[in-house]
């Protein structure tokens, strides 16, 4: 990437996301569950499921993360 192109289109164009990055926990499939919540779980629940921070779901379901998906 030139730096014109870096300029007019940043980082986030080539940046890895979701699955691409080596330390990533969920996978879209899960981010899809999160936010449909079909089984009526709160965020503290699903945490307690995946042993992730509440606020982390709390971003997913705000679309604070994983909003690619």
């Amino acid at each position: 990437m030139t730096r014109q192109e870096y300029l007019l289109y940043g980082a986030k164009s080539c940046a890895k996301r979701g699955n691409e990055l080596p330390q990533a926990k969920l996978n879209e499939s899960i981010v899809r569950e999160i936010r449909k919540n079909a089984e009526g779980l709160t965020a503290r629940q699903w945490a307690a499921r995946l042993n992730l921070h509440v606020r982390t779901i709390e971003a997913v379901r705000q679309l604070r993360r994983w909003a690619h998906v």
